[in-house]
């Protein structure tokens, strides 16, 4: 399976990418831009599956509004 791994930050998103049971660093990207470079990641790589880190709650507007644009636009599966 293929994991894409990501960092939410308010400027910057970490991408990382994960084959095995370790995650590889791959990419910095700004976050106003990113939801179309993922998603160009997500058919490039043949991602199975999205992992994001929950940030601290100061974010947690910004956060959720940036998964659901992301499983919206993605069409990537939400598991809680």
């Amino acid at each position: 399976m293929i994991y894409l791994g990501l960092d939410y930050g308010t400027a910057k998103i970490g991408v990382a990418l994960a084959t095995g049971p370790l995650a590889e660093p791959l990419a910095t990207f700004d976050t106003k831009s990113s939801i179309k470079k993922i998603k160009e990641l997500i058919v490039k790589l043949q991602i199975e599956k999205i992992i994001i880190g929950k940030p601290d709650k100061s974010l947690s507007f910004e956060f959720e509004k940036f998964v659901n644009l992301l499983h919206h636009l993605c069409r990537i599966p939400q598991e809680n």
